[in-house]
């Protein structure tokens, strides 16, 4: 489904990855020769522990992840022996949306285009080309009180399904930690939703978190972006289909603003 274009959409972080059949010689020094090609636009960097899908143990050093940060931050590619992400986070910058709109390149088609250079550099470093496995679309929303939403109860009518527990709630400040997780053939649907305390622009603020995730088996096959770019736009399709029946549209254009349609 297409959502309505929103004048201030509550997006906080998007998500794109691919985890592809393992490369073991892809290491964190070889990531080194691939930064160096990419630190113009990519300046900053950190290491961290690798994504796993099962807990294991390690002795020695463990398998680890890397980071490659835009200037700003507000992008972030994390690479590893067997997955590829680009976060986008808000930063304070408008969000760029999903897909190319008005001329405009979107974050799948920038995400598609790291992933190729990523892949070009495997095949000409390795002679290996990655194989993708499965992909992930990711979008967390935070609605801050005091701006989109003001007490426990007002939460209840912006995300009806929450209504018992505003029914339920003695005081104003519940903690929700809730979680829904379905597999659906070949589609994975993750959806979490928390009260947190967030920083944004310097003060710490309470927010209503929610997280939704769709992750999609794509078989095993090389770098055939066509065929990524539909499997990416048929999760992202399914991640808004759950936005969607989480906060009515009277709703969204009450707290978020209402631009014409996508």
């Amino acid at each position: 489904m297409v959502l309505e274009r929103l004048e201030a959409p509550p997006i906080e972080e998007v998500v794109c990855g691919i985890r592809f059949e393992p490369i073991p010689a892809f290491d964190p020094i070889l990531v080194g020769t691939y930064w160096a090609q990419k630190k113009g636009e990519f300046p900053g960097r950190a290491l961290q522990p690798a994504i796993q899908d099962s807990a294991s143990f390690v002795f020695g050093v463990g398998p680890l992840r890397s980071w490659l940060l835009s200037a700003d931050e507000s992008l972030i590619l994390q690479l590893q022996f067997d997955r590829f992400y680009m976060n986008w986070r808000a930063r304070g910058n408008k969000y760029p949306r999903f897909g190319d709109h008005g001329g405009e390149v979107g974050l799948l088609s920038r995400f598609l285009s790291e992933y190729e250079s990523f892949s070009q550099f495997c095949e000409t470093s390795l002679s290996v080309v990655p194989r993708a496995l499965s992909i992930q679309v990711s979008k967390i929303d935070h609605l801050v009180r005091g701006n989109h939403w003001s007490s426990f109860s007002d939460i209840a009518v912006c995300v009806p399904w929450l209504a018992v527990f505003g029914e339920l709630a003695n005081t104003d400040g519940p903690a929700l930690n809730l979680r829904f997780q379905e597999q659906r053939a070949d589609v994975n649907i993750a959806v979490a939703v928390d009260t947190a305390v967030a920083v944004k622009e310097g003060e710490e603020q309470t927010v209503l978190k929610l997280e939704m995730t769709a992750t999609k088996s794509v078989g095993s096959y090389p770098n055939e972006l066509p065929k990524l770019r539909q499997e990416f736009e048929a999760a992202n399709t399914i991640v808004n289909s759950v936005f969607e029946k989480m906060i009515p549209m009277e709703q969204r254009k009450l707290r978020f603003g209402r631009k014409d349609s996508k």
